[in-house]
This record gives C-alpha cells, sequence and structure tokens, in this order.
C-alpha cells in the first residue's frame, strides 16, 4: 500500500539511527525512500512511527535502487506490533 510513515533504521553491529520515510508499507516488508542507499543482504531494526504508536521490526534489505531507495522484507516481529501494524494498514486511505 502505497503509503508514507516515518522510520527509523539500525543496521546490524551499528548504533546511530538512520531516518527515513516509506513511500510502501505492508505486512510483509516496506520500500523506505534513502538517498544513500544499503546494501542488498544488510540486516537493520527499524522501528516504524504508526500514528502515535512505534512498530518495531526486524528486517534485511532485499532491493537496492542507487540514490532512491531501498526495499525491506519483514524477517521478524512480534505479535503486538504486528496487531498494530495491520490496524494501521485497515484504517488507511
Amino acid at each position: 500500500m502505497k503509503v508514507a510513515v516515518e522510520v527509523r533504521l539500525v543496521l546490524e553491529k551499528q548504533s546511530t539511527p538512520l531516518r527515513a520515510q516509506t513511500s510502501d508499507l505492508s505486512l510483509g516488508g516496506c520500500y523506505v525512500e534513502m538517498m544513500f542507499t544499503l546494501e542488498v543482504g544488510t540486516k537493520v531494526k527499524l522501528t516504524l512511527f504508526v500514528r502515535n504508536e512505534k512498530v518495531n521490526v526486524d528486517g534485511i534489505v532485499v532491493t537496492r535502487h542507487l540514490q532512491v531507495g531501498n526495499g525491506i522484507q519483514f524477517t521478524d516481529m512480534a505479535v503486538e506490533d504486528s496487531a498494530r501494524l495491520r490496524h494501521f494498514l485497515t484504517t488507511v486511505h
């Protein structure tokens, strides 16, 4: 679904978060618009800011479009976070 939400990404073995915005979002992954893109295969921890809630997700970069963005597949998400994301996606127009 085409929806823009703020996202904070923390790369594996790093502590400084990157801030970006999604252009697409689903229960299985997202596309993040970024000028400085990440290598395919990079593991990331994401925090999606949906309305007034945080959704924490583990993911892996699956696509890379230089100076445009990255496709990230979600690999692990707590049941509560999945429920929050599902509710958000069903109520967004």
